[in-house]
């Protein structure tokens, strides 16, 4: 059975007076948005991680971090609310922390994460591969060429 998308409308009151509060729906990302928002990820990843996984912050990379999180954050909210890039840019500090909050508790929810590792291990089971590792193709030994032909070997075993 389906699993309805997610949503959460957000409403901004306006600074001004008598003027109209701002609501901003944030939905579950497509499909397609989930794996480019992965794919993100992964290659921000080791900006923030180190060998083991462990979260660490990478001084050689931290320009690349603060340049990319832009990107990044500004992703998250454009694909969950539906808002256009020069809207994104002109929300205020708190509002854009508002809806990335919102856009993050609804598209990394456990529901949604426990879906993904149970993918994930349904992978694993199939392909017999833990999950963060990879499966090298092992060559298959070969066995060196003499330089005597089979004839000849054949004919020096019956002499």
């Amino acid at each position: 059975m389906p699993v309805m998308n997610r949503r959460k409308l957000i409403e901004f009151p306006s600074p001004v007076p008598g003027a109209l509060t701002r609501r901003v729906m944030v939905s579950e990302f497509t499909w397609h948005d989930t794996f480019a928002f992965m794919r993100m990820l992964y290659e921000k990843s080791g900006q923030i991680v180190d060998d083991k996984g462990k979260f660490a912050l990478r001084m050689d990379k931290l320009a690349e971090l603060i340049s990319g999180t832009q990107e990044l954050t500004e992703f998250v909210v454009i694909k969950s609310t539906g808002m256009s890039q020069e809207e994104v840019r002109k929300l205020s500090f708190g509002d854009g922390l508002e809806l990335l909050d919102a856009a993050l508790e609804i598209n990394l929810s456990p529901n949604i994460l426990d879906r993904a590792k149970k993918v994930g291990g349904r992978f694993s089971a199939a392909f017999g591969v833990k999950l963060g590792e990879s499966k090298a193709a092992t060559p298959t030994p070969t066995q060196p060429e003499s330089s005597t032909s089979s004839s000849a070997r054949d004919t020096a075993s019956t002499t």
